[in-house]
């Protein structure tokens, strides 16, 4: 990505200079709300000093906190010069639907910028839309849904398929009806890359149900771990039993008995204790490990965006 420059705030008599190098339901995008008019010269001030304060941090390719001061710049002063910038921040992140709703608002009509930085927005907003990766999700229900993206909760629009715009890379979105998951996703999508996933019918019918489409994994790992120490749980208790069985042959000998009757079982019984303690032992993790799994399986909620 090209390194790229912040651009001045222009309005109200500042001047400043610097050289700087994840998902919402379609349609549905990201607004900034800007201060109720009058802005208090106060107010004006503080603005001015977050955005001074943006564009150092842009310098130091501090592209997170540029962000947050440029979003702070903008809820208190209305320009739209701290929106342009903003969008650039979220481009450097590679947070590119926010990108894309920064740079749409900043030209919206009556915007302030000029008509070189118009441009600028349209030709970064458009990049950004060509790199939103989207999920179309089929089947699901018209009712209303809560549709949350890598822990961020969007609005639904109720249009169906239901289509969520995601940043490249690992994401989840998960999607609930009146407080009951319905449906669960877990992927990584390739910058621009469109895939679709359908929900079972049975989820589509019955408000608690619950389709895991790409991250079900977890329940075989934790399956597998189940069955797995139960097997080395039967065999670390036969090798026990075995073991203490030739013990018992040992101390139960008649007197008289030669040692050379007895020594296998003299050897073998300890070794066969020992063998069977730590597979009853492995058993016992593994069988931790597995309800683990499955508690994280069935409850475990997406991380954030």
């Amino acid at each position: 990505m090209a390194r790229m420059t912040p651009a001045l705030w222009l309005g109200a008599g500042l001047a400043a200079a610097v050289v700087a190098g994840a998902g919402h339901a379609a349609a549905q995008q990201r607004r900034w709300d800007p201060p109720a008019p009058p802005v208090p010269a106060a107010q004006l001030a503080q603005a001015r000093r977050d955005f001074a304060a943006g564009l150092d941090a842009a310098r130091d390719d501090q592209w997170q906190e540029a962000a947050r001061k440029f979003e702070r710049a903008y809820a208190l002063s209305g320009e739209h010069i701290a929106l342009y910038n903003l969008g650039l921040a979220f481009r450097a992140l590679g947070r590119v639907v926010d990108a894309r709703d920064a740079f749409a608002q900043a030209r919206e009509p009556g915007s302030t910028l000029s008509a070189s930085r118009a441009r600028d927005a349209s030709r970064y907003m458009a990049e950004a839309t060509s790199r939103i990766a989207t999920l179309e999700i089929d089947g699901l229900p018209r009712d209303p849904l809560e549709v949350s993206v890598s822990g961020g909760r969007v609005r639904d629009a109720r249009a169906r398929p239901l289509v969520v715009e995601l940043d490249r890379g690992a994401r989840s979105v998960v999607v609930s009806r009146s407080g009951q998951r319905i449906f669960r996703w877990a992927g990584a999508l390739a910058s621009g890359e469109h895939a679709r996933v359908s929900v079972p019918v049975a989820a589509r019918a019955q408000p608690g149900a619950q389709h895991m489409a790409a991250d079900a994994g977890p329940a075989w790992p934790a399956i597998g771990s189940l069955v797995a120490s139960g097997a080395l749980a039967v065999g670390g208790a036969v090798l026990l039993v075995l073991g203490a069985l030739a013990n018992s042959d040992v101390s139960s000998a008649p007197d008289g008995t030669r040692w050379d009757d007895v020594a296998g079982a003299y050897q073998r019984g300890p070794i066969l204790m020992r063998v069977g303690a730590v597979l009853a032992g492995v058993s016992l993790v593994g069988a931790v490990v597995g309800g683990v799994l499955l508690l994280e399986g069935d409850g475990a909620e997406p991380g954030a965006r």
